[in-house]
């Protein structure tokens, strides 16, 4: 019984004599037209996508029992070649089918009911009618017949008439289709591509660092406003210009030799620099430059990419020089006293030299708090601090150790006597009366020594002989020399 609303119909024409093929055929223009009627409705291309994908799970199962009956019978080898060819070229135009079904759904499904009229006149009436024709002449026990001559040209007539109409529209419909499908995907890549450079250009005008690209020959073609904020240049002025107008003067040109270099050897230099801005203000950044090369002109350029760091840079040398040196007096502390002295040893010095260590300590200085405040007392210890340092070389090292003690280093000393001469110059000098705020205050010291390598090998040693030195100068009655070992020096 017909269906009214099919595309396709079955005929008697159509069956080849082989119930087992037949019924397969009649299956297959059913899936063919239920993708027709899911056209008609207007189904989704999921939907009509599901529809062609069974149609061609069906034909592949179809195709594989006609495979087993010609390997079932003597086919003549070359027919049996171009049969399974045209299989093979069945499935290959389903899958271009689905593949094109989103672009333009009613075009791809009147491309496949043309195909499918092709396909039933050519494949069905004449290549597989003949393959029925020779199975049962073989089961009949003779030769596979040819077709006569005159059926064989009213055939031939016939295909050749439904291929030139197949091949004229629906060829050039699907032609027409991959065009568009390939024109529908370039316009998405492009989309992608515009989208991806409006973000990247909200990203480069949005970001903190300052962003500069220049041409391979090193003058700038772009800038981002953190560029014009952290160098005061705005974008007119930078454009076009070469990166020096931000030089500092102050990096040798060893520096940029060596940044030349490892960004043309790998690709990239990272590092801290000091610039000048265009107000004159120096200024330190973190500097990252990649060599960037456009994969589809290969046109070189540079990409540097920095950030002020300079607050940064101040808070950090202000923690290293609280975390090494005296607020009050400026003088090292005893954390970096005990570095030097460390690194001073570790080196073991000239030859027949010395190094001393001299812990000097004020006598009565707590009197003076007491009596004067500790306002005065502050201003008295910077005095100190400052003529012993006055009373030493300048490669030795005065330091404080805490409250009113002080420690001096004395590295490359002659010996013994050296030592105890620069330690009575101290006194000396501490005796003279300090004016602070009006008034005359008078102190003196006691001071201990110690000698490398006579007193010990290492600095915490060296450190407690120097000390015991110098409880035994106070324990002698304060205001002089104690050597470590003896009593006086």
């Amino acid at each position: 019984m017909n269906d009214s609303t099919a595309l396709l119909q079955w005929t008697p024409q159509l069956a080849v004599g082989l119930p087992e093929i037949d019924d397969e055929h009649r299956r297959l223009i059913d899936l063919i037209n239920d993708v027709g009627r899911l056209h008609q409705r207007l189904a989704t291309v999921d939907e009509l996508r599901g529809a062609l994908r069974e149609l061609r799970a069906y034909a592949v199962y179809h195709f594989r029992t006609e495979e087993l009956l010609m390997q079932r019978h003597a086919i003549d080898a070359n027919f049996r070649r171009a049969h399974l060819a045209a299989h093979a070229g069945f499935v290959v135009r389903l899958d271009e089918f689905d593949a094109l079904v989103g672009t333009d759904p009613p075009a791809v499904v009147e491309c496949l009911m043309a195909f499918m009229v092709k396909w039933l006149v050519h494949h069905v009436t004449g290549v597989d009618a003949r393959l029925a024709r020779d199975i049962a002449a073989l089961d009949g026990g003779g030769p596979a017949s040819p077709l006569l001559a005159s059926e064989g040209a009213r055939q031939e007539a016939l295909i050749g008439t439904i291929s030139e109409l197949y091949e004229g529209i629906a060829g050039r419909t699907l032609e027409l289709l991959r065009a568009n499908q390939l024109l529908q995907e370039e316009i998405e890549r492009r989309q992608r591509a515009e989208e991806e450079l409006r973000v990247a250009a909200i990203v480069f005008d949005a970001v903190d660092e300052a962003v500069m690209v220049t041409t391979a020959e090193n003058r700038i073609m772009r800038v981002n406003p953190s560029f014009s904020r952290i160098t005061g240049y705005s974008a007119n002025e930078a454009i076009g210009a070469n990166p020096r107008i931000m030089s500092a003067g102050t990096n040798p040109p060893e520096f940029y030799q060596h940044l030349w270099s490892t960004l043309i050897a790998t690709g990239k230099w990272q590092g801290e620099i000091q610039n000048r801005r265009k107000n004159g203000e120096l200024y330190v950044e973190w500097l990252s430059i990649y060599r960037v090369r456009d994969e589809s002109s290969g046109v070189l350029r540079h990409v540097a990419v920095f950030s002020d760091i300079t607050k940064q840079r101040v808070e950090a040398e202000r923690i290293r020089y609280l975390a090494n040196y005296d607020l009050l007096t400026g003088l090292p502390n005893r954390a970096l006293l005990i570095d030097r002295l460390r690194e001073e040893l570790a080196t073991g010095g000239d030859e027949g030299s010395r190094l001393a260590l001299m812990f000097v300590d004020l006598d009565l200085f707590k009197s003076v708090n007491d009596a004067l405040g500790h306002d005065v007392g502050d201003l008295l210890l910077r005095s100190v601090a400052q003529r012993m340092t006055e009373a030493v070389r300048c490669d030795d090292i005065v330091a404080r150790h805490g409250g009113d003690e002080f420690v001096v280093m004395l590295p490359r000393i002659g010996g013994r006597d050296q030592a105890i001469a620069i330690a009575h110059e101290l006194c000396e000098r501490l005796r003279r009366p300090f004016e602070l705020v009006g008034h005359p205050v008078h102190i003196s010291c006691s001071v201990g020594i110690a000698v490398y390598p006579d007193h010990g090998s290492d600095e915490l040693r060296l450190l407690k002989c120097a000390d015991t030195a110098m409880y035994r100068a106070k324990l002698l009655g304060r205001d002089g020399v104690c050597y470590h070992d003896s009593d006086h020096a």
